[in-house]
């Protein structure tokens, strides 16, 4: 994902330019990559680790929600942002609300 936000992001690094980051090569690559993640032993981590590495999967979780369902307008599609884009992890889904909430800011139960 680094390559991606390297190579797409403006010049200000304020914006991604998402039409060309879902054509792209590196994007491909990404999303084999992502099925891969029902692999991944959640247990081996340690918690600094799982917290690292839940960091940095919803922010490349947030630019592929993006990319597939755009960006969300309103109360109704934050909530189905949040909930219904879905990576399995280590055989569980996680969504990006249960990732916010549950694992990244401890204030709902994580799945």
């Amino acid at each position: 994902m680094f390559a991606i936000l390297e190579s797409y992001s403006s010049d200000d690094r304020q914006h991604l330019n998402y039409t060309a980051i879902s054509t792209s090569e590196e994007f491909r690559r990404y999303v084999i990559l992502v099925k891969d993640l029902h692999r991944i032993d959640l247990f081996s981590l340690s918690a600094k680790e799982r917290i690292a590495f839940f960091l940095n999967l919803y922010n490349a979780m947030v630019i592929h929600a993006v990319i597939k369902v755009g960006h969300p307008v309103g109360m109704v599609d934050r909530r189905s942002f949040n909930n219904d884009f879905l990576y399995v992890i280590g055989g569980q889904p996680y969504s990006l609300g249960e990732i916010k909430h549950g694992i990244l800011r401890s204030n709902r139960r994580a799945p």
